[in-house]
Protein backbone atom coordinates (compact mmCIF):
# COMPACT_ATOMS: atom_id res chain seq x y z
CA UNK A 1 0.00 0.00 0.00
CA UNK A 2 1.24 3.16 -1.15
CA UNK A 3 0.64 6.33 1.15
CA UNK A 4 0.20 10.39 -0.42
CA UNK A 5 -0.67 12.90 2.10
CA UNK A 6 -0.65 15.46 0.21
CA UNK A 7 0.52 16.47 -3.22
CA UNK A 8 1.02 20.40 -4.05
CA UNK A 9 2.90 20.40 -7.51
CA UNK A 10 4.12 17.93 -10.25
CA UNK A 11 6.37 18.99 -13.35
CA UNK A 12 4.63 16.49 -15.67
CA UNK A 13 1.66 14.25 -15.77
CA UNK A 14 1.44 12.15 -12.35
CA UNK A 15 0.89 8.63 -12.92
CA UNK A 16 -0.32 6.28 -9.73
CA UNK A 17 0.13 3.11 -10.54
CA UNK A 18 -1.29 0.17 -8.43
CA UNK A 19 -2.03 0.87 -4.58
CA UNK A 20 -4.16 2.68 -2.07
CA UNK A 21 -4.60 6.46 -1.78
CA UNK A 22 -5.18 7.29 1.76
CA UNK A 23 -4.78 10.63 3.51
CA UNK A 24 -5.86 14.39 2.71
CA UNK A 25 -4.91 15.51 -1.04
CA UNK A 26 -5.30 18.65 -1.19
CA UNK A 27 -4.45 21.83 -3.75
CA UNK A 28 -3.00 19.08 -6.16
CA UNK A 29 -2.30 21.07 -9.32
CA UNK A 30 -0.70 20.33 -12.48
CA UNK A 31 2.55 22.57 -14.01
CA UNK A 32 3.67 19.96 -17.26
CA UNK A 33 2.51 19.86 -20.14
CA UNK A 34 -0.75 18.61 -21.36
CA UNK A 35 -1.51 18.88 -17.13
CA UNK A 36 -2.62 15.10 -16.86
CA UNK A 37 -3.76 13.56 -13.72
CA UNK A 38 -4.11 9.70 -14.81
CA UNK A 39 -5.16 6.84 -12.23
CA UNK A 40 -4.31 3.78 -13.39
CA UNK A 41 -6.43 0.38 -12.04
CA UNK A 42 -4.63 -3.04 -12.18
CA UNK A 43 -7.38 -4.99 -10.94
CA UNK A 44 -10.84 -6.06 -12.13
CA UNK A 45 -12.76 -3.17 -10.41
CA UNK A 46 -12.52 0.43 -11.98
CA UNK A 47 -10.90 3.52 -10.45
CA UNK A 48 -12.87 5.89 -8.41
CA UNK A 49 -12.75 9.32 -8.20
CA UNK A 50 -14.46 10.32 -5.17
CA UNK A 51 -15.60 13.37 -3.25
CA UNK A 52 -17.89 14.73 -0.69
CA UNK A 53 -18.66 17.57 -2.96
CA UNK A 54 -19.56 18.54 -6.57
CA UNK A 55 -16.78 17.76 -8.86
CA UNK A 56 -16.29 21.10 -11.73
CA UNK A 57 -15.53 20.29 -15.24
CA UNK A 58 -14.72 23.62 -16.90
CA UNK A 59 -15.11 22.37 -20.47
CA UNK A 60 -17.64 19.32 -21.68
CA UNK A 61 -16.58 16.13 -19.81
CA UNK A 62 -15.03 13.59 -22.78
CA UNK A 63 -16.32 9.90 -22.28
CA UNK A 64 -13.40 7.47 -24.11
CA UNK A 65 -13.91 3.02 -24.68
CA UNK A 66 -11.76 0.93 -23.37
CA UNK A 67 -10.03 1.08 -26.61
CA UNK A 68 -9.16 4.93 -26.32
CA UNK A 69 -12.05 5.61 -28.86
CA UNK A 70 -14.45 8.91 -27.50
CA UNK A 71 -18.10 8.08 -27.22
CA UNK A 72 -19.40 11.08 -25.73
CA UNK A 73 -18.41 14.48 -25.50
CA UNK A 74 -21.31 15.88 -22.37
CA UNK A 75 -22.63 19.45 -22.37
CA UNK A 76 -19.74 20.70 -24.05
CA UNK A 77 -21.43 24.24 -25.27
CA UNK A 78 -23.92 26.51 -23.42
CA UNK A 79 -27.05 28.76 -25.34
CA UNK A 80 -29.34 30.70 -23.41
CA UNK A 81 -31.16 33.59 -24.51
CA UNK A 82 -33.97 35.74 -22.71
CA UNK A 83 -35.31 36.69 -26.13
CA UNK A 84 -38.94 35.97 -26.94
CA UNK A 85 -37.67 34.38 -30.72
CA UNK A 86 -38.23 31.24 -31.96
CA UNK A 87 -35.05 30.04 -33.26
CA UNK A 88 -31.60 29.25 -32.50
CA UNK A 89 -29.09 29.30 -35.30
CA UNK A 90 -25.62 27.73 -33.94
CA UNK A 91 -22.92 27.45 -36.69
CA UNK A 92 -20.16 25.28 -36.62
CA UNK A 93 -16.99 25.14 -37.80
CA UNK A 94 -17.48 21.88 -40.02
CA UNK A 95 -17.73 22.23 -43.95
CA UNK A 96 -20.90 21.60 -45.36
CA UNK A 97 -20.80 18.39 -47.53
CA UNK A 98 -16.29 18.51 -47.30
CA UNK A 99 -15.90 15.24 -45.31
CA UNK A 100 -16.95 11.32 -44.40
CA UNK A 101 -18.52 11.68 -41.05
CA UNK A 102 -21.88 11.19 -38.99
CA UNK A 103 -23.12 13.39 -36.19
CA UNK A 104 -25.13 12.66 -33.65
CA UNK A 105 -25.98 15.34 -31.24
CA UNK A 106 -28.64 16.54 -28.43
CA UNK A 107 -29.93 19.56 -27.02
CA UNK A 108 -30.72 19.53 -23.75
CA UNK A 109 -32.54 22.24 -21.18
CA UNK A 110 -35.65 24.76 -20.48
CA UNK A 111 -37.98 26.26 -22.08
CA UNK A 112 -39.65 28.86 -19.94
CA UNK A 113 -42.72 29.93 -22.00
CA UNK A 114 -44.35 27.47 -22.73
CA UNK A 115 -43.23 25.17 -19.72
CA UNK A 116 -41.27 22.58 -21.63
CA UNK A 117 -38.24 20.71 -21.13
CA UNK A 118 -35.59 20.97 -24.25
CA UNK A 119 -35.12 17.66 -25.18
CA UNK A 120 -33.71 17.06 -28.82
CA UNK A 121 -31.61 14.90 -31.33
CA UNK A 122 -30.25 15.65 -34.49
CA UNK A 123 -28.20 13.32 -36.35
CA UNK A 124 -26.48 13.67 -39.73
CA UNK A 125 -23.93 12.50 -42.10
CA UNK A 126 -21.98 15.15 -43.89
CA UNK A 127 -21.13 13.23 -47.04
CA UNK A 128 -18.64 14.79 -49.43
CA UNK A 129 -19.72 12.27 -52.79
CA UNK A 130 -23.39 14.35 -52.60
CA UNK A 131 -21.71 17.42 -51.21
CA UNK A 132 -24.26 18.14 -48.81
CA UNK A 133 -25.26 16.41 -45.29
CA UNK A 134 -27.74 13.51 -46.20
CA UNK A 135 -29.98 11.41 -43.71
CA UNK A 136 -30.73 14.22 -41.56
CA UNK A 137 -33.32 12.95 -38.73
CA UNK A 138 -34.44 14.45 -35.55
CA UNK A 139 -36.45 13.01 -32.40
CA UNK A 140 -37.53 15.00 -29.30
CA UNK A 141 -40.33 17.18 -28.28
CA UNK A 142 -39.17 20.49 -30.76
CA UNK A 143 -37.67 20.21 -34.19
CA UNK A 144 -33.66 20.41 -35.62
CA UNK A 145 -32.61 21.03 -38.84
CA UNK A 146 -29.34 21.85 -40.77
CA UNK A 147 -28.74 24.60 -43.47
CA UNK A 148 -25.41 25.92 -45.07
CA UNK A 149 -24.11 29.09 -44.16
CA UNK A 150 -22.92 31.74 -46.98
CA UNK A 151 -19.43 30.49 -46.19
CA UNK A 152 -20.67 26.86 -46.51
CA UNK A 153 -20.24 26.01 -42.72
CA UNK A 154 -22.81 22.96 -41.29
CA UNK A 155 -25.37 25.78 -39.24
CA UNK A 156 -27.59 23.78 -36.68
CA UNK A 157 -31.28 25.56 -36.27
CA UNK A 158 -33.41 24.59 -33.50
CA UNK A 159 -36.75 25.49 -33.30
CA UNK A 160 -38.69 26.23 -29.90
CA UNK A 161 -41.81 27.38 -31.49
CA UNK A 162 -43.23 31.16 -31.52
CA UNK A 163 -41.76 32.94 -29.07
CA UNK A 164 -40.62 30.49 -26.80
CA UNK A 165 -36.83 30.78 -26.89
CA UNK A 166 -37.99 33.57 -24.04
CA UNK A 167 -35.79 32.78 -21.16
CA UNK A 168 -34.88 29.74 -22.78
CA UNK A 169 -31.21 27.44 -22.23
CA UNK A 170 -29.78 24.11 -23.19
CA UNK A 171 -26.41 22.36 -23.30
CA UNK A 172 -25.11 20.49 -26.38
CA UNK A 173 -23.64 17.06 -26.03
CA UNK A 174 -22.37 14.62 -28.81
CA UNK A 175 -22.54 11.23 -28.74
CA UNK A 176 -20.93 8.16 -30.99
CA UNK A 177 -22.13 7.11 -34.36
CA UNK A 178 -20.34 3.77 -36.41
CA UNK A 179 -17.48 6.52 -37.22
CA UNK A 180 -16.95 7.57 -33.76
CA UNK A 181 -17.58 10.89 -31.85
CA UNK A 182 -15.79 13.91 -33.49
CA UNK A 183 -15.56 17.19 -31.77
CA UNK A 184 -16.76 20.60 -33.35
CA UNK A 185 -17.34 23.97 -32.44
CA UNK A 186 -20.06 26.69 -32.30
CA UNK A 187 -18.30 29.09 -33.97
CA UNK A 188 -21.49 31.78 -33.61
CA UNK A 189 -25.15 32.01 -32.67
CA UNK A 190 -27.97 33.88 -33.23
CA UNK A 191 -31.62 34.22 -31.99
CA UNK A 192 -34.20 35.30 -34.50
CA UNK A 193 -37.57 34.65 -35.88
CA UNK A 194 -35.70 34.44 -39.41
CA UNK A 195 -35.35 30.35 -40.86
CA UNK A 196 -31.39 31.19 -42.26
CA UNK A 197 -29.82 34.14 -40.30
CA UNK A 198 -26.64 32.63 -41.76
CA UNK A 199 -27.35 31.55 -45.27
Amino acid sequence: MSLIDKITSFGAGFVINGGNISGSLSGITSSGVGGDLLFISNGNEGARLESSGDFKIVNGGRFDAGDGSQRARMHWSHQSTAGAYRYYHMKTDIGWGTSVQMYSVQFTGHAYNNGTAINQRLVWYNYSPSNAPINIGTSGNHTATLYESSDNKIVMRLDLGAGNAYYSAFTISSFATRQGCVNFSITGTIHSNNTDDYA
